[in-house]
């Protein structure tokens, strides 16, 4: 049975809840953006139709105003999701295509999203996003330096097994669709069987706010730039209409 403290405390929640206040403490990033200078010195200026990617662009305003690190992290893969799409879309966007073949495109993103991202990241794992690394190498990079800013691992851990990952040292870029799709639905599920990522999860580790601002962030953002610079990108439109037969 809860204690007379703690019902009485949770009743004072839910009616500053109702007033419009609040009673969280609420974790915010320390900056804003977290584009690496390799990264944005090997981003150019193409000739292509930017205009295709003001959704994106859209996001990324929105992403550069909040400092909500739990909403930073779903802005940017809200676009990533998008990218998912727009994969298969491009791909056959060259050729005719009918309704039915566009229909079994979502069907397929949908029944299984974390397969989808998957098939995008391993498709870009060669690519070279900076003047010495391919993205595989960044992001396995990025996690190590992550792994060595740590004292102890044992926090983020037990998080990671919480979640169904694997524990920090095995995880890798063959996993990092497992990883980027699992953070994602322990913040915007809410299951009582669910590891659930809020900020009170934040207020309690350190170590998972230091994995969000020195990897996960600048992670998905510096794939999101360089998806979106990258000249005949894999997810680019090569004309601004579809033949559909």
């Amino acid at each position: 049975m809860p204690s007379l403290w703690g019902t009485f405390q949770s009743f004072v929640q839910f009616i500053l809840l109702i007033n419009g206040k609040t009673f969280h403490n609420p974790i915010e990033v320390t900056e804003n953006q977290f584009l690496t200078d390799d990264v944005k010195n090997i981003l150019e200026c193409n000739i292509k139709s930017f205009n295709q990617y003001q959704e994106s662009a859209y996001i990324l305003s929105e992403y550069n105003h909040t400092k909500d690190i739990l909403l930073k992290y779903l802005l940017l893969y809200h676009i990533i999701e998008n990218f998912m799409y727009r994969r298969p879309i491009s791909e056959m966007a060259t050729t005719k295509f009918t309704i039915r073949d566009f229909k079994n495109l979502y069907k397929k993103v949908d029944i299984s999203e974390e397969k989808t991202l998957k098939e995008l990241l391993t498709k870009i794992k060669t690519e070279n996003i900076t003047t010495t690394d391919t993205l595989e190498n960044y992001f396995n990079n990025k996690l190590n330096n992550y792994r060595d800013s740590l004292i102890s691992h044992n926090e983020i851990n037990q998080i990671l097994t919480k979640m169904t990952l694997p524990n920090l040292s095995g995880l890798n870029y063959s996993n990092s669709s497992k990883l980027i799709y699992y953070f994602r639905n322990s913040i915007i599920h809410n299951k009582e069987t669910e590891f659930h990522i809020s900020h009170t999860t934040l207020n309690s580790s350190s170590d998972l706010v230091k994995f969000f601002e020195d990897f996960l962030l600048p992670v998905l953002e510096n794939i999101i730039d360089f998806f979106i610079f990258k000249e005949e990108s894999l997810i680019d439109y090569p004309k601004n209409h579809l033949l559909l037969y």
